[in-house]
């Protein structure tokens, strides 16, 4: 097991915008699957008492790309957090993408977002051999 951590920085959305998102956010190596388990976020909002959706998306098993909806927690009129203890996995040479939209796009919003959990190996069709017999593993 690896631990892994990551911070955005700063992610803007600029005035006259709806959303934004931020591609490759983690490229996951081959041979590892990444297991997410903390998120969390801060933003702050150019108009008081716009609605952000924030998404992370996440890719297993070859299937598409699946945008896991994140909760949010307004602390003032132009700010929220963002935060959730989860479980969410991604998958060898696979990106996790991080969206954000918002209802009203006027003035800047920025965010920070962050993410963390641990790494584990992880290999398609693995061979071991019991006996004079083959195994596969797939997962």
């Amino acid at each position: 097991m690896q631990p892994f951590q990551k911070e955005t920085g700063m992610i803007v959305i600029n005035s006259g915008s709806s959303d934004t998102t931020v591609n490759n956010f983690v490229v996951i190596p081959s041979g590892k699957r990444l297991i997410i388990e903390t998120i969390f976020g801060r933003c702050y909002f150019g108009t008081p008492n716009e609605v952000h959706m924030f998404e992370i998306g996440t890719t297993i098993k070859g299937s598409p790309e699946v945008r896991h909806m994140l909760p949010q927690i307004m602390i003032a009129t132009n700010a929220c957090l963002i935060f959730g203890s989860v479980r969410l996995y991604a998958d060898p040479k696979t990106a996790i993408n991080l969206y954000i939209s918002r209802n009203v796009a006027a003035g800047d919003s920025t965010c920070h977002i962050s993410l963390s959990g641990h790494f584990v190996g992880h290999c398609h069709n693995r061979k071991r051999f019991k006996g004079n017999r083959v195994i596969r593993h797939v997962r």
